[in-house]
């Protein structure tokens, strides 16, 4: 591999990591508690597309059994989990039904 080839390789990667901690400090910036609404807007789906993908996911549980709240952190900790291609591939097949 060339130089030229490396720095282009390295200067990918250290953007990536660059927009993924932004995204993820942008994250941190939202209530402990997350609503439906929070939800809906951060993954930019919809309502129904939401309750699909709570209801027949691994989603994180309510928040103190308090229906439509979710803490923030379980959340972010779910994300981390799921790969990324997974996350787009349950969303593609939620919003199909």
């Amino acid at each position: 591999m060339s130089d030229k080839e490396i720095e282009n390789i390295y200067s990918t990667i250290k953007t990536q990591i660059q927009s993924e901690f932004s995204d993820l400090k942008n994250f941190h910036c939202l209530p402990l508690v997350l609503t439906n609404q929070d939800l809906m807007n951060e993954f930019q789906i919809s309502a129904s597309t939401l309750n699909r993908l709570i209801t027949n996911g691994d989603f994180p549980p309510c928040w103190n059994g308090i229906r439509g709240h979710y803490l923030r952190e379980k959340v972010l900790d779910w994300i981390q989990e799921c790969d990324s291609d997974d996350y787009h591939e349950k969303i593609r097949y939620f919003r199909s039904l």
